[in-house]
């Protein structure tokens, strides 16, 4: 399973035991699985049930879409829903944005956001008015 961003379900498996530190029989152990299992997994050899995803996901903290590739965006629609601010740029830089479908080059993306931070400096600048 190759996703959109070019890693594949297993690329993402190995990427995120190795970052909690885990070896395959621990992983292989903690969801009552073979060691062979989650070697197969990670080479790509064998799929995974929708059930064992969710719970991989689950136990990394990280949405269904990273674990399979489809995106770089570790925070769950959880996360998403609770984080309180988001840098504007940030976020542009971190999303494809479109206009009539249209991909926005990270230049327009900071033109746009200059325009918008102008817009929005004159606005409390009315506002002190």
């Amino acid at each position: 399973m190759t996703g959109v961003t070019g890693v594949t379900f297993g690329e993402r498996l190995r990427a995120l035991r190795k970052e909690r530190g885990i070896q395959q029989r621990e992983l292989a152990r903690l969801f009552n699985l073979s060691p062979s299992a989650i070697g197969g997994y990670e080479r790509g050899l064998r799929e995974p049930e929708i059930n064992q995803l969710i719970a991989f996901a689950k136990f990394f903290n990280v949405s269904l879409d990273y674990l399979l590739g489809r995106s770089n965006e570790r925070r769950t629609a959880d996360d998403f829903a609770s984080a309180q601010s988001f840098e504007y740029f940030d976020f542009m830089q971190a999303h494809t944005l479109t206009i009539n479908g249209q991909p926005l080059s990270d230049e327009d993306k900071r033109r746009l956001c200059d325009m918008a931070i102008g817009l929005f400096w004159m606005r409390l600048q009315e506002g002190k008015n």
